[in-house]
């Protein structure tokens, strides 16, 4: 999953910089997922297939997915609406994915997405590349899975 992980992990960091209007940074990039922390986290996923089968999926506390949330809707949101939450942050990943998608294209790779969901990601006997993204309110993991 190398090739497609790291355009996913760069255009993840700019659509949150530029989309969310977080201060993000690229922290470190690992090759397993651990069990979420203390408090409440939400977990955005979309699949895709093509060349490649898979997931891109996203991991934050409910304070840092609000902020994305607000980025997304142009007004603030609380930690606890959930439900706007989630809609909102699946949006910015299905953004991610399409740019993916098009990213894929320019390489001749097929990547289809389907509809965004939440949850968590399944990673046994799959492929896996989380990268570890640093906010000002705390941590966000990108999530590929390939497999």
């Amino acid at each position: 999953g190398g090739p497609v992980a790291a355009p996913a992990i760069d255009l993840t960091v700019k659509f949150l910089i530029r989309l969310a209007n977080l201060q993000v940074k690229l922290l470190d990039v690992r090759y397993s997922l651990a069990n979420a922390g203390g408090g409440t986290t939400y977990t955005v996923r979309v699949a895709f297939t093509g060349n490649h089968e898979g997931e891109i999926a996203l991991r934050a506390s409910d304070r840092v997915c609000a902020q994305i949330a607000s980025g997304m809707l142009g007004e603030p949101v609380a930690p606890d609406a959930k439900s706007v939450i989630l809609d909102a942050t699946s949006e910015f990943l299905n953004i991610v994915g399409g740019n993916l998608s098009a990213v894929g294209a320019r390489q001749g790779k097929k990547v289809e997405l389907s509809t965004p969901r939440s949850g968590d990601v399944p990673t046994a006997g799959r492929n896996i590349v989380v990268a570890h993204l640093g906010t000002p309110d705390g941590d966000i993991e990108f999530i590929f899975v390939v497999g």
